[in-house]
């Protein structure tokens, strides 16, 4: 059953001469035991880096949002450097958001 917060659509390819960290993540109702990852890919869909790692979270949303902020902190403190790097979530409730901040 499709749930209409997600999409199921992998996601497209980086634009030329960008990154594009495509991210999850997943979480136990009911704990405060989460997981979130991303990986790394550039516009040939090569892998180029990728996290994983476990986090404390009280809400799937809130997991979702650290996978987000992960992937960004991970690109600026990484050796992956490039001037456009794309972040995206298969939460449209947080894409929406993000994309929302970025029209400001």
């Amino acid at each position: 059953m499709e749930h209409p917060e997600y999409k199921n659509d992998p996601g497209t390819n980086a634009v030329e001469g960008s990154l594009k960290f495509n991210v999850d993540g997943s979480f136990i109702e009911g704990s405060t035991d989460g997981a979130i990852a991303g990986i790394c890919r550039d516009h040939k869909v090569n892998i180029i880096t990728g996290f994983a790692k476990l986090v404390k979270a009280s809400l799937a949303a809130q997991v979702e949002t650290l996978a987000i902020r992960e992937a960004l902190q991970f690109s600026k403190h990484s050796k992956v450097s490039h001037e456009v790097i794309c972040v995206e979530s298969d939460r449209l409730d947080l894409d929406k958001h993000f994309d929302k901040q970025d029209d400001r």
